[in-house]
């Protein structure tokens, strides 16, 4: 199977293996000039010219020594949700001459995590959903994959050695809904199979740092949420940030936050706790929802 260097329609999906959703990159055989864990990072590879660590030239991805015995290098990755993988992005960003010339990605469906002997074994119980297939330097090489079985772990191999910048797996989120119960669950999260379809605008923030799980890491100067949703005061969001529309748009005004407080604390809103108000005062700072929540009371609790 080819890669497909154009944008593809199975990026719009989550990423299972993003680290911001629980994914670990859990064992490799080789990881000399730079560490696995850094195939997860959720933001862009960086270059920094003259950076350097003892072992050579500093690389934001995952390095391996170049191989002096037949074989190929490997990583094993633990999906932060399960699921059905679409398609797979192997970035080699700033790799060029040092990037692998081929790779190929297995995947397994397992209850707990992997031994070291499973981790490198070849064959059973890993399953082939990319056969070995080039790669260029400096690129997002993209691949769409045939599979219809959800996967708990993927392993990346790569031909013979080399470096990878970033590694993301997109699919469908598989949710056991037995497992939840009786319990509430939030139906927009990513991990429950949330997705955004859409968004008008995402000038400072992508819209998917809406219906990621916790909360946000990005505080404001007082380093404090205001009613639920964080302040937004530099030019990177971990909410969904928009730009400031003149004249002002239909958004929701709140013209102070004890009046938010005294709303949560009222009876009757007791089951709206949907937080996709936005919070703009008149001058200053605007707020955005950093992350979005279904309803989490039962609304017979509450007076109409």
């Amino acid at each position: 199977m080819s890669a497909d260097h154009s944008t593809a329609a199975f990026t719009t999906l989550a990423d299972l293996a993003a680290a911001r959703v629980g994914g670990r990159a859990i064992a490799s055989n080789d990881d000399f000039f730079a560490p696995r864990a850094n195939l997860l990072r959720p933001e862009p590879a960086v270059f920094v010219p003259g950076k350097f660590t003892s072992r050579g030239k500093w690389m934001d991805g995952w390095e391996t020594r170049r191989r002096r015995s037949p074989g190929h290098d490997w990583c094993v990755v633990a999906l932060g949700m399960r699921g059905v993988i679409r398609g797979i992005n192997v970035d080699t960003s700033h790799f060029t001459g040092n990037h692998p010339s081929h790779c190929s990605v297995e995947a397994m469906d397992a209850n707990r995590t992997p031994t070291a002997s499973v981790c490198g074994a070849e064959g059973q119980p890993w399953t082939t959903i990319l056969e070995k297939s080039p790669l260029t330097g400096n690129s997002n090489n993209l691949f769409a994959v045939q599979n219809s079985r959800p996967c708990t772990h993927v392993r990346l191999n790569i031909f013979p050695d080399g470096g990878v910048a970033r590694l993301r797996v997109y699919g469908d989120v598989t949710v056991d809904w037995k497992a939840a119960g009786t319990r509430v669950i939030d139906l927009a999260s990513i991990k429950n199979g949330g997705l955004v379809l859409g968004a008008s605008d995402m000038h400072f923030g992508a819209r998917d740092n809406m219906i990621m799980p916790g909360r946000a890491r990005n505080m404001g100067v007082d380093g404090k949420h205001v009613g639920g949703v964080a302040p937004v005061m530099t030019g990177r969001s971990c909410g969904s940030d928009r730009r400031a529309r003149f004249p002002a748009s239909r958004s929701t005004r709140i013209t102070s936050r004890e009046t938010i407080r005294r709303a949560r604390r009222s009876k009757a809103c007791r089951s709206l706790t949907h937080r996709s108000t936005i919070w703009q005062p008149p001058h200053g700072p605007r707020y955005f929802p950093a992350r979005l929540y279904t309803r989490t009371i039962d609304i017979s609790t509450s007076t109409s």
